[in-house]
This record gives structure tokens, C-alpha cells and sequence, in this order.
């Protein structure tokens, strides 16, 4: 018997039940029986798709679940697949969302992403706000049985996490293809997992496809086929809506949508899928038009500072010129090392103090640079660490001056042997200095620290911008974090415009509206009161040009939407892990 591949909840009892939870009046036909109540035991829930394997959300991470919004939790409710297409916008199955002519209300549903594991105890947070059907979708016959899901905020698109996996754009012929999902696993019975499960299945040509389902009503123009060997594996109920993606030259593309078949791994009948290639022009015209966000963060500040490293310089084709390495357990180096690093065309990757990272060792190694610039003296990096970065390159040197500020102006000199503009930023805190970072990058200038409240003239950096040919300094902070008889005293250097706000927060918006006046491509946003995962981010916001702003670590100011709002910006660079850069601002929630 024919059947889509959509689940009920777990917890529901009746198909009064159903219909009440998610406001429709009948249930489909041809449904499975009700799966059994939560309490059934782990020892019930193995495997998952049929014929499939334990899974980390890292091997689909465009896989999300759908789940009713009146259940406990997400196990308890889960009942359809889907796919991240955008930081806005989730591919599903008609079915899932449609039942007798009438599409379900979308607070009716949430989406749980990033997680490989249904919880038992909790309930996923992520709202729908519309929900697009397919104009062609015939549901007695699931032609054109596709649907979009629009989220009420965005999700931070993460790589290995939460991905947008691209559109099969033309038809697919054989090839070997990965489903994945939380779907029944038995063919006699009902034994849903908690852990997202994947498998392999080969795609099934039209004619031999068409020739089982002779009776049924297979469409070769919107479907196609799909079955593992021996019709041992499969999707099944509670996997619709969910993917079926095909590997081309190392990228994953959404080729399927899991929709119905007759049983499941069941002889003759493949599982049947909506063909994605047929529709890819329609699921391009459903994603809405506002910024996408994504994520750069690692388990670490040093494995972040190479996430963000992997992003800038994704395929060294023969080797980097350069890489420079600080001190990740402090500050003051790495402020100006940032712009130095984007004009030498490398990356700035992070280290502690006495120890060289096994990461950053096999980023290094990836990038091959020519030569590795140490900023800072031995306490900043030991010897230690740079005997070990010696092995990885031809070429090493070590940049490093008495204090945070020599060391500034050395490492100057690296990139800049002449200036124009420069940035001066207070060396005794980070949050101006990292946001002059990126406007830095903007007019190719460099960011020099200076004491906030020297007791006497600062003819040191007075002296290095005379020789540098500086024209136009901007003092990057308010008269609390540098002193009038500082700017004062670089007005003997060149014309100096101070650039600051009532706070922090404030002076980086001011910082930005300076150096990108008008649109901008790309935005990025750090946390305001923790400096290490942002440190290398100035080197990527110069490579692709866009302002950094520092907001507080569960909400985005007014003030920051409005300047996003005004750049016109098609993405939003997150800049460190949830626990400094939550949810909450990846979702652009205001303060």
C-alpha cells in the first residue's frame, strides 16, 4: 500500500489527538499506527532509517527535524525531515505541513537544527513564520510534493553544525546518494530513535522505477527513485521532508526530498523522492532577500582564530607568503598584528604562551607559508613555542619590542613602511582597537596602540607617524579611554579626528560609519567584553571588506540593526561560539 513517509507524534493517542495539535480535521491516509508513548524503552529505539547507522549531525549537517509545538520534547514530537537551504528557509515535504487540502498553522511547528539527538527532556526553540506549498502539490497523487518552511529568525549557518546544502540543479542519473533522518526503523512494527541515523542508497533510473509503481502514479518529471542493495535500506515514516543528497567534487547537494513509497525497504518498490532539480528555480524564489548569518567558531580561541583562517584562505594553491602567530592569552599583539597580517596576504592564527597548539601546527602545515612572523617578546611567545613553529616554515623571525606599544610600531613596519591613514586605539583595553580593525582594513592603514594617559607627550608615536607620512589620523575611542592631550598631541602630526560613542558599543558603530559609509557585502559581530575569538577576525573582515561591531553577548543594540539594516548587507559573520556570541544575536534579537 502506497504511503508517505510522515510520522504523528509520539505522544498523541488518537487521531483526534493529531488533528487538535496541529489544527487539521483529518489525518493522511494511509498513515502508520501510532508509534508507542514516550514511555517506551531505549532498548526499542535501534536502528534508525532502515538499514542505516549511528550518526553525528556532522555527516548531514543540513539535516533539521520537524516537531510538533505542543509536544514535551523533541522526540515526543518529531514527524517530518528537512533540509537548510538558507539561514532563513527550510525544503520539507508537502505532505508534512498539508493534510486533506488544509495547511497546518507554522506556530503549529518548530525546527529543531544542530543537533543529531531528538531530546527527551527538552523541546527545540525555533519557530516557523510561514509556510510555502508547492501551487502544483496534488496530494492524492504527492506530484510536486514540496514545500518551504520560513523561520521566524535565522539560524547561524555553521560548518560541520548547521549548513545550507546547495540544489541539485540538473536532473540526476545513477549515482550514489546519503538519506539520513530519525524515521522508523522496522518494517513490521513502530521503533523510532533518539539519534539520527544516515545510510547509502543508489538512485534508481525512471523507466525500471516507473515499471514497479505501475499502478501507483510515479511521475519521472518530479520524482525519483531511490533503494539501497538488496532493498535492505530505506527511508521510512517520520523521515519525509527529510534529504536525499549526492556528493559531486566534494560538495553535497540536496538532490531529494523523502516522500512516499509503497512499505518500506520492500521488493520491488524503491523509496520515491521529489526531485529537487525540478523545482530549484521555485525554492530560489521562496528565499527571501534579508542577510544570511553564519558562524565562525571553534571549540577553542585557537581553534577559532583557524576556523577563521580556513575561511579566508580556504585553498592555499601552493603555499601562503605568511602567517603570523600571537600570543592567544592576551591581547595587545595580535590588535595590530590583525592589519599587518590581511596587507601581507596571510592569516593570524593564535598560540599560547608556552605551547604550540596540535591545531595550529596542522593549520600551518596546511597553508605552507613561506615565513612565520612571531609577534611579540618571549613572554608574549616563548622560545619554546617558536623553536617549534621554526620546523613549519623556511623562513622565521620574531617581532617583538620592550612593551605592547614598540611592539605595535614594529610589527607596523611589517606591512607599512608607509601610511597615509592610521587608526590609534588605547593598548590598554581591546574593544576600540578591534573594531578599528576591520576600518583599518577598509583604507588599507594600520592600527597603532598608544597609552590612553601618557604623563608626558608621546613622542615615540608622535615621531613613527611623522616618518610613516601619515596625512590623517583618527583617534579611536572617547576622552575616558584616550586623553585630549593625546589627540591634541598627534594634531601636531597630522589632522586627527577622534571617533567615538557614549561606550563602547557606541564607538564601534561611529568607527564604521567612517570607514564604510554607504553598503557593504558582509558584517561582522564579535562580543564587546571578551577579546579572543574576534582577534583574528580583522583579518578576514579586510579580505572581504565589511565593518566589525561588538555587541554584548544575548542581543544586537538598535543601534547595530540600524547600521545593518542601512549597509544592505547579504550576510552577517558571527565571530566566536555560542557561549560569547549566542543564539539570541545570531537570531538578531535586539537588546
Amino acid at each position: 500500500m502506497t504511503t508517505p513517509r510522515r510520522s504523528f507524534p509520539r505522544w498523541a493517542q488518537s487521531a483526534i489527538a493529531i488533528a487538535a495539535t496541529v489544527g487539521l480535521m483529518a489525518t493522511l491516509s494511509g498513515s502508520p499506527a501510532l508509534a508507542a508513548s514516550s514511555a517506551q524503552s531505549d532498548d526499542d529505539l535501534s536502528p534508525v532509517i532502515i538499514g542505516g547507522t549511528a550518526a553525528a549531525i556532522s555527516d548531514a549537517p543540513w539535516q533539521v527535524a520537524l516537531v510538533f509545538a505542543g509536544a514535551p520534547n523533541d522526540y515526543i514530537g518529531q514527524f517530518c525531515g528537512g533540509s537548510i537551504v538558507s539561514s532563513w528557509e527550510i525544503v520539507t515535504a508537502a505532505h508534512c505541513v498539508v493534510d486533506s487540502g488544509i495547511t497546518a498553522d507554522p506556530s503549529d511547528i518548530r525546527v529543531m537544527t544542530g543537533q543529531s539527538v531528538l531530546s527527551t527532556t527538552a523541546r527545540t526553540a525555533v519557530s516557523v513564520d510561514e509556510i510555502i506549498v508547492h501551487p502544483g502539490y496534488v496530494e492524492a497523487t504527492f506530484d510536486s510534493d514540496i514545500a518551504v518552511l520560513r523561520l521566524s529568525e535565522p539560524i547561524a549557518l555553521t560548518e560541520g553544525v548547521q549548513e545550507a546544502i546547495p540544489l541539485q540543479s540538473t536532473t540526476l542519473g545513477s549515482t550514489t546518494a546519503r538519506i539520513s533522518g530519525w524515521g522508523n526503523t522496522s518494517t513490521s512494527g513502530d521503533s523510532y530513535p533518539t539519534q539520527m541515523r544516515i545510510a547509502s542508497v543508489s538512485t534508481v533510473a525512471d523507466g525500471p522505477c516507473d515499471t514497479a509503481y505501475v499502478s501507483e502514479f510515479f511521475n519521472p518529471a518530479t520524482m525519483l527513485c531511490a533503494v539501497g542493495p538488496g532493498f535492505t535500506t530505506d527511508t521510512c515514516q517520520g523521515d519525509s521532508g527529510g534529504p536525499l543528497a549526492v556528493q559531486t567534487a566534494g560538495t553535497w547537494y540536496l538532490a531529494g526530498v523523502t516522500s512516499w513509497g509503497n512499505g518500506c525497504a520492500e521488493s520491488p518498490f524503491p523509496g520515491v523522492y521529489t526531485e529537487v532539480s525540478a523545482f530549484a528555480a521555485w525554492i530560489d524564489d521562496q528565499v527571501i532577500l534579508g542577510p544570511q548569518v553564519s558562524r565562525y567558531a571553534g571549540e577553542t580561541r585557537y581553534t577559532t582564530a583557524i576556523e577563521i583562517s580556513q575561511a579566508g584562505f580556504p585553498d592555499p594553491i601552493t603555499s601562503t607568503p605568511v602567517v603570523l602567530v600571537a600570543s592567544g592569552a592576551n591581547f595587545p599583539d595580535a590588535l595590530s598584528a590583525g592589519p599587518v597580517a590581511a596587507a601581507l596576504g596571510g592569516p593570524l592564527l593564535l598560540t599560547a604562551p608556552s605551547s604550540l597548539p596540535a591545531e595550529v601546527i596542522a593549520e600551518i602545515n596546511r597553508l605552507n607559508p613561506d615565513e612565520i612572523i612571531v609577534v611579540g617578546g618571549t613572554g608574549s611567545v616563548s622560545a619554546t613555542v617558536y623553536t617549534a613553529l621554526s620546523s613549519l616554515a623556511p623562513a622565521i623571525k620574531r617581532v617583538g619590542g620592550i612593551d605592547r606599544y614598540e611592539t605595535s610600531r614594529l610589527i607596523t613596519l611589517e606591512a607599512f613602511p608607509t601610511a597615509t591613514t592610521a587608526f590609534v586605539a588605547d593598548g590598554g583595553g581591546f574593544a576600540d582597537a578591534l573594531a578599528a580593525g576591520a576600518a583599518a582594513g577598509a583604507f588599507g592603514a594600520p592600527v597603532v596602540l598608544v597609552p590612553g594617559f601618557p604623563l608626558v607627550m608621546p613622542i615615540d608615536t608622535m615621531g613613527f607617524l611623522t616618518d610613516l607620512g601619515v596625512d590623517n589620523i583618527y583617534v579611536v575611542g572617547g576622552p575616558g579611554v584616550v586623553s585630549e592631550f593625546v589627540v591634541t598631541s598627534l594634531g601636531f602630526v597630522a589632522p586627527t579626528t577622534r571617533l567615538s560613542g557614549d561606550d563602547r558599543i557606541a564607538t564601534a558603530v561611529r568607527v564604521n560609519q567612517e570607514a564604510f559609509p554607504s553598503v557593504s557585502d558582509f558584517v561582522y559581530l564579535t562580543n564587546a567584553f571578551s577579546f579572543p575569538d574576534a582577534l583574528a577576525g580583522g583579518v578576514l573582515a579586510t579580505l572581504d571588506p565589511g565593518p566589525l561591531y561588538t555587541v554584548p553577548a544575548n542581543c544586537v543594540p538598535a543601534s547595530v540593526l540600524a547600521e545593518i539594516a542601512g549597509l544592505d548587507a547579504r550576510e552577517i559573520r558571527l565571530l566566536g561560539g555560542t557561549g560569547v556570541v549566542s543564539t539570541t544575536v545570531a537570531a538578531l534579537r535586539s537588546c
